[in-house]
């Protein structure tokens, strides 16, 4: 790891601000500086997001009544994701189909992100935009 690394050490996320002799500062999403035994970060599980690429796929799973135009809602999907200004363009949104059952479809929006520190707030806004889109199609009440 690095100094300015984006990691997941024993499922806290934050960033490395420091790599001392001893202890490794990191600044976790919450904004506490918490510091991290070297020790530990040898025989820890970490999960780096920024090394060596900040690419980052997004996963948004979500269900559509089974009347629903696939088709369409697929490219309405698409396009809410799209237009997030933390998705990239390369590669594009998509959609996949996880299950089919009588009486709804499983889905899940797929995007990448350059900023995997913003994943949770990435998150929130394309379930609001997605429920917005699926409104707007009249799939959901």
């Amino acid at each position: 790891i690095r100094v300015g690394d984006y990691i997941d050490v024993g499922g806290m996320r934050g960033s490395v601000r420091e790599i001392g002799l001893r202890t490794t500062t990191i600044q976790t999403d919450d904004g506490v500086t918490v510091l991290v035994p070297n020790g530990a970060l040898v025989s820890a599980n970490i999960t780096n997001w920024t090394y060596p690429d900040p690419r980052t796929r997004l996963h948004l799973p979500l269900t559509v009544p089974r009347q629903a135009d696939l088709a369409a809602a697929t490219q309405a999907l698409v396009r809410a994701a799209a237009a997030h200004e933390l998705i990239l363009k390369n590669p594009a949104p998509s959609v996949e189909v996880r299950s089919v059952t009588t009486d709804k479809i499983n889905l899940e929006l797929l995007a990448w992100t350059e900023k995997p520190e913003r994943i949770p707030l990435i998150l929130g806004e394309l379930n609001l935009a997605v429920d917005k889109t699926l409104r707007a199609q009249g799939w959901m009440g």
